[in-house]
C-alpha cells in the first residue's frame, strides 16, 4: 500500500488511520471539522468510495465550494454537536483534531460573550457531551469512531475516562505531541 501523508498525524498514527479507511472504504466515511486543505480531502478520498466532511466554519465551508473536490467527496455544513446524519448511518465517524476545540472560540476571544459569572469549563464540558453524544449516536453497531488530538501530559487518561462514557475504547496510541483512540459503540 502506499505511504499517504496526513499531516496532521505522525509516525503511528497513519497506519491506524489507512487501515480504518481502507477496512471501511465502501462504507459511510464521516469527517468532522473535515479542514480546508485539498492534500488533506484528497489523502482521505482516494482511499475510499464515499467521504463526507461535516464543519460549520463559513471560512471552511467558503474554501471548500471554490476547490476542485475529489468526485467522492461531499460536504455538509453542520454542528458536531448537531449532526444533520441519520441514527446509527456511519461506518467511520473521523474526529481528527476537534475533540478539544468543540468550544466556540469566541467566548475567549471577544470580551462582550464574557457575562459576569460565565462558567467557560461548563461550556466545555457541555459541548464534548453533546460530541460525544452525537457520535454515538451516528455511529453504526458495527463502526468506528477514530479520534486524535494534541497531546498534553496526563490528558489521555481524562479524555479516555470521557470517550468511555459514550463510547468502548478499543485502543489508544500516543505519538509524537498526539494521540490517537479507536472506539466503537457500547
Amino acid at each position: 500500500m502506499a505511504q499517504y501523508k496526513f499531516a496532521e498525524l505522525e509516525g503511528v498514527h497513519n497506519p491506524i488511520l489507512e487501515r480504518l479507511l481502507t477496512e471501511n472504504r465502501n462504507g459511510v466515511i464521516v469527517d468532522l471539522g473535515c479542514n480546508k486543505v485539498p492534500e488533506h480531502l484528497q489523502n482521505k478520498a482516494q482511499l475510499v468510495d464515499r467521504l463526507i466532511g461535516v464543519d460549520n466554519d463559513d471560512e471552511i465551508t467558503a474554501a471548500i465550494s471554490q476547490m476542485d473536490r475529489p468526485k467522492n467527496f461531499y460536504f455538509v455544513k453542520g454542528d458536531a454537536r448537531e449532526l444533520p446524519l441519520p441514527d446509527k448511518s456511519v461506518d467511520l465517524l473521523l474526529m481528527l483534531g476537534i475533540y478539544s476545540q468543540v468550544a466556540d472560540r469566541n467566548f475567549y476571544i471577544d470580551p462582550k460573550f464574557r457575562a459576569p459569572g460565565f462558567d467557560i469549563p461548563a461550556y466545555m464540558r457541555e459541548n464534548k457531551r453533546r460530541l460525544l453524544s452525537e457520535a454515538a449516536r451516528v455511529v453504526k453497531p458495527t463502526g468506528a469512531v477514530l479520534v486524535s488530538n494534541s497531546l498534553r501530559k496526563s490528558q489521555i487518561e481524562v479524555t479516555k475516562n470521557e470517550f468511555s462514557e459514550y463510547l468502548n475504547v478499543q485502543e489508544v496510541n500516543v505519538g509524537g505531541s498526539r494521540y490517537i483512540m479507536v472506539c466503537t459503540p457500547k
